[in-house]
């Protein structure tokens, strides 16, 4: 981790992220990184591979609230494009520290063709960004011997390994957090497959990160987001949506990340509907107006 802190386009980016924040939450992030709890860590945007931390910590916040309901024993991570792998353990580091905060076990699971990338289809799989050879691993057994017992990664072609994810999944087990980085519109739409079997436990609501989405020459007519379109039109209750107005609800509003968070939504799971949330107290507004002179008010 510190040689990458010295890497010159790391500090590049802290500069351009964090430069034009207010001086308050950068000096109160000192504070943060040497006392906070890893949540507050997260909010301040102090935790390496932010999307993933912040993709987490919505899984964990979300499944231990309902849990009991959903019979969640476990969540289930996934990363789609492992190469070298230090996604991966960066997603079992993660989920360490949030599984002890939340009380919630975890396990984490990788794709990765593991000979780098195909050659690409065609224009969609954009092929003046990447080739195939790139992102080849380095050393997979050295990967495989480095992970924790809760987390592997299954090589070959995603269409031909996500049917071994029901050999994985146990009852309890509950997909919380996907991680798309595989690049190509075709191998993106392969990742997006995962979401079309019924008989995998998701989350009603989980987040996605969408790596290949945020260069200025990405558009939806090629790569994740053309794939991402194309679920869209194709399926009609799972939908891959972007979060809205996550700027908004962050203290650190220039992070690149924040325009790659998405949500999948079952929009057929009972979490959306009436009954489900029949039982919650209703909500009641105040009116301070009331009692109140109206030239005062006014």
């Amino acid at each position: 981790m510190l040689r990458k802190l010295l890497e010159p386009h790391i500090w590049a980016r802290i500069w351009r992220e964090r430069a034009g924040e207010p001086i308050l939450y950068n000096l109160a992030s000192i504070g943060v990184a040497a006392f906070g709890s890893i949540t507050r860590k997260i909010d301040y945007d102090l935790v390496p591979r932010q999307p993933y931390a912040f993709g987490l910590q919505q899984a964990f916040a979300f499944a231990a609230k309902e849990r009991e309901r959903l019979g969640i024993k476990r969540l289930v991570f996934i990363e789609f494009g492992v190469a070298s792998g230090a996604g991966l353990m960066n997603l079992c580091r993660v989920g360490a520290a949030l599984g002890r905060h939340h009380d919630m076990p975890f396990r984490c699971i990788g794709f990765d063709a593991g000979s780098g990338m195909p050659a690409p289809v065609d224009y969609r799989d954009h092929p003046e960004k990447y080739l195939d050879g790139d992102f080849e691993p380095h050393d997979q057994a050295a990967l495989d011997r480095a992970l924790p017992s809760n987390a592997s990664v299954l090589y070959g072609p995603i269409t031909e390994r996500l049917s071994d994810l029901r050999d994985i999944l146990e009852p309890g087990d509950f997909i919380g957090f996907v991680s798309i980085d595989v690049d190509y519109w075709s191998s993106t739409t392969d990742a997006l497959r995962l979401f079309d079997a019924d008989d995998f436990p998701f989350l009603p609501r989980l987040p996605v990160y969408l790596d290949d989405v945020n260069n200025i020459d990405h558009h939806q007519f090629a790569g994740e987001l053309l794939a991402v379109d194309e679920f869209n039109r194709d399926r009609l209750h799972r939908k891959v949506v972007k979060m809205n107005g996550l700027r908004n609800w962050r203290l650190f509003k220039n992070a690149l990340w924040l325009d790659q968070m998405y949500w999948m939504l079952d929009l057929q799971h009972p979490y959306f509907t009436r009954d489900y949330h029949a039982h919650r107290p209703r909500v009641r507004l105040g009116n301070p107006y009331l009692g109140m002179p109206l030239e005062e008010a006014a």
